[in-house]
Order: C-alpha cells, then sequence, then structure tokens
C-alpha cells in the first residue's frame, strides 16, 4: 500500500515509561520512513480517550459503583481529552494530510485536572465527593508526569484546518540526527533484544527518545494558572464529547 499510518499514543512524550520509550522510538521509525521511503507514512498522537477501555473515567465509575474509594494519583495532575469520533477523525485527516507532514497532533484545548475530573464523576452519580465516595491519593507510578506536553521543543506545530489539528514539522538537521543517530541507536536495540538483555534494553530506549534533545518543561505552567484558566470540569466533559470543528469533521 502507497499509505501507511501508525497509532502512536502521545501520553509517552515526556515520559520515562518502558511503553512510553517504545512508542517513541516506533514514532521516529515512521518519521524515518516518511523521509526514505516513496510511501507515504503518518503517526498520530493521541490524548487520553474519553470512553475507551482502560480510560479514567470507566475506571472511576466501576470504583463508584463498588462504594469507592476513587484513585488518583496526584491532585496536582493534568491530562488531555479527546473524544472516540475525534480520535477516528485524526486517523482519517492523518491519512489525507500525509503529504503536508508525517506526525499530526489533535488541538484538544486546556489539559483538564484529574482531581475535578474525578469529582464531576461522582455528582454526575448522585453522590458527593468525599462524603458519599472518598477520594484517594496512591502517588505517581516511576516515570509518570504529572502534566503532559504534545510537542518537544525542537518540533514546529503548524496549525491546519482551522486550528483543529496540528502538524508537527522539524528542522532538516533534527531529520538527519533521526536518519542516523537514532537509527543506529534502533538497530542497537534490536541486538539487544535478541539477547534478551532487559537492563541494555532500557538504557538504549532511553538513548534513543533523549539522544535528540531534552523537552522544554519551563512551558509548564503553575497549578495556580491551570486552576484559573480551567473550566468548570462538568463542562469540560460535555464540551469534549460534543466538539466537532466544522473543518475537521467535513466529510473526507
Amino acid at each position: 500500500s502507497p499509505y501507511a499510518t501508525s497509532f502512536i499514543s502521545m501520553l509517552m512524550l515526556f515520559g520515562q515509561s518502558l511503553m512510553g520509550m517504545t512508542k517513541r522510538a516506533a514514532e521516529m521509525l515512521m518519521i524515518d520512513a516518511a523521509i526514505q521511503y516513496p510511501q507515504r507514512f503518518a503517526c498520530v498522537r493521541f490524548g487520553n480517550v474519553l470512553g475507551s477501555r482502560g480510560s479514567v473515567i470507566p475506571i472511576f465509575q466501576q470504583q463508584i459503583a463498588a462504594g469507592g474509594p476513587v484513585t488518583i494519583t496526584d491532585k496536582q495532575m493534568t491530562r488531555f481529552f479527546m473524544s472516540i469520533p475525534e480520535a477516528v477523525l485524526l486517523v482519517l485527516k492523518a491519512s489525507v494530510l500525509v503529504s503536508q507532514s508525517s506526525l499530526f497532533v489533535l488541538n484538544m484545548g486546556e489539559p483538564v485536572p484529574i482531581i475535578e475530573l474525578a469529582n464531576d464523576v461522582i455528582r454526575l452519580s448522585g453522590l458527593e465527593p468525599h462524603k458519599d465516595i472518598e477520594i484517594r491519593e496512591t502517588g505517581s507510578r516511576p516515570g509518570e508526569k504529572l502534566y503532559e506536553e504534545l510537542f518537544w521543543k525542537y518540533e514546529q506545530p503548524q496549525s491546519l484546518e482551522d486550528g483543529a489539528i496540528f502538524a508537527v514539522k522539524m528542522t532538516s538537521d533534527i531529520q538527519q540526527h533521526v536518519r542516523t543517530k537514532c537509527m543506529d541507536q534502533i538497530e542497537a536495540l534490536m541486538q539487544s533484544v535478541q539477547q534478551c538483555d532487559d537492563a541494555t534494553i532500557k538504557q538504549r530506549l532511553q538513548q534513543i527518545v533523549f539522544s535528540i534533545k531534552q523537552p522544554d518543561l519551563s512551558r509548564e505552567i503553575t497549578r495556580k494558572q491551570r486552576e484559573a484558566n480551567a473550566p468548570e470540569l462538568a463542562d469540560v466533559q460535555a464540551n469534549v464529547s460534543t466538539r466537532q470543528p466544522t473543518s475537521f469533521t467535513r466529510p473526507i
């Protein structure tokens, strides 16, 4: 097929979990293929898809049905969300816009505080947070970030479809780095996998993910700013589930 689309979660962007690093390595493979071969390849970075298997809202609902507690990792944690229709349309749009970039990201608006999302799901169940249902912090897991970032510092997002989607661009020197150093590191990773060397596999993955440049975490805004800018979470959930930008959702 002259077209190929890779489904890459954006949750890994600045994380150091094993799953996140493997997704970033896969993303680099696709970007290299898009540069090197005549076929058209594209990656998409997903947010947290509302209602999908393993997503946070069904987990909260199960915990509420069991009488609680609702568990969150940290009160300051925020996440980006997208609906299932938006996830599908992002993939379809990536296949249409693939000539403009090999990497696409949906404009998901403001990040949502998880603690407020938990409060809303409890209230929508007819109960009161902390009175009827306990909310318990469990602590962040290794490699888990409080805030998600959509782009690396060296990436250049270009707004398309009236701002509904971003095509991610990279400079020629970054592309060359991906094609040379990163691909050499992936070859070394494959050798470590064949040898079943767990420690070296993780080391190789870290080298691949962070070989270009560390992300600019200075762009993270403070918790106070997030609270001041974030709308009510019930409205956020409703807006995410019904968000249908006209130019983004027109028939393809």
